[in-house]
């Protein structure tokens, strides 16, 4: 059959069904960026937050703040490149946010002693508490603490690097190797048909999938959203699913893909133009509307339109 879908690929072509059910796995993930950098630029942090707080204690803190969040963000798949430049921004976000905290407890405090008089900017606070810090902070960077003309220029001070306690390092390195790794699963359904081509344009022409990788004379894997679709062409071959007594599967059935759609009655006409079967094209159904078709196969899917009463979880 003549192809005529246009692809839409996001990846590189995977052997058999590409997640685990036949041919090569895939290679476990690289090491964490950010893992891969800590021992390096854990002094550049720690030095650049130690010099501007005046307080070991409170730069831990934010260290510790400044790598989770950093771990937190690999993990997610967000970031392209970790780089020192790139964490010491973040450290002084967290800094600056600490600051505001601070600043938003003192407001409460001075509200609640009944006082009329205005409140300080806390932008001047906050370098005049950096200024009275800094020469603490000499003798562990030892480097000229004067403050610039210009305030903002104490977010540019040179950053010496400090090397932190090294039972804190350790620690914090622990957490971050314990943050949690999973990631969330994506609802996946599994349909056995006769023909690849067939089912991919059925699907991609009509329902509204697009492949996610070029489809092999056995598999294809769709995407409709979240929602992801894998075709399998059953036999013996690896993929085919066949048993160890030689059953194999068999398209068809009752347990099926539901997919939601605004205009059911609209939808339905559609599809009957265009030559789709219906097991059954009379809506009906309890708080929805609904209506069953086949794909070439014979496998079914179910159209439906919310009615009252339907319920929908929160997001």
């Amino acid at each position: 059959m003549a192809r005529s879908v246009e692809l839409h690929v996001r990846k590189s072509l995977l052997p058999s069904d590409g997640i685990g059910m036949g041919g090569k796995q895939q290679p476990p993930a690289a090491s964490d960026p950010v893992l891969g950098i800590y021992r390096e630029v854990l002094p550049q942090v720690y030095g650049y937050l130690l010099s501007r707080c005046g307080s070991a204690a409170l730069a831990e803190d934010l260290t510790s703040e400044t790598f989770l969040a950093a771990v937190s963000a690999s993990r997610k798949g967000t970031l392209t490149e970790v780089t020192t430049a790139w964490l010491v921004g973040v450290a002084r976000h967290k800094m600056v946010d600490h600051w505001r905290r601070l600043e938003r407890e003192q407001r409460s405090l001075a509200a609640a002693e009944a006082s009329a008089t205005d409140l300080d900017d806390p932008w001047d606070e906050w370098l005049d508490t950096e200024a009275a810090y800094a020469p603490r902070c000499a003798a562990s960077t030892n480097r000229d603490t004067t403050m610039p003309a210009d305030p903002l220029d104490a977010l540019r001070l040179p950053i010496v690097p400090v090397e932190p306690r090294p039972e804190f390092a350790q620690a914090l390195l622990g957490r971050m190797q314990s943050v949690d790794q999973s990631r969330p699963t994506t609802p996946t359904i599994r349909y056995f048909v006769g023909d690849i081509d067939t089912a991919v344009d059925f699907y991609c022409q009509h329902l509204g999938f697009e492949e996610e990788l070029p489809p092999s004379p056995v598999f294809a894997m769709l995407y409709r959203g979240d929602l992801r679709l894998l075709l399998s062409v059953p036999g013996t071959h690896p993929g085919g699913h066949a048993l160890s007594d030689g059953t194999l599967p068999t398209p068809g059935g009752w347990n099926r893909v539901l997919i939601q759609t605004a205009d059911l009655d609209t939808t339905v006409e559609s599809l009957r133009r265009a030559g789709v079967h219906f097991r059954d094209d009379q809506p009906s159904g309890v708080a929805v509307r609904q209506v069953l078709l086949e794909d070439p196969s014979g496998n079914p899917i179910e159209l439906f339109e919310p009615a009252g009463g339907y319920h929908e979880r929160a997001r």
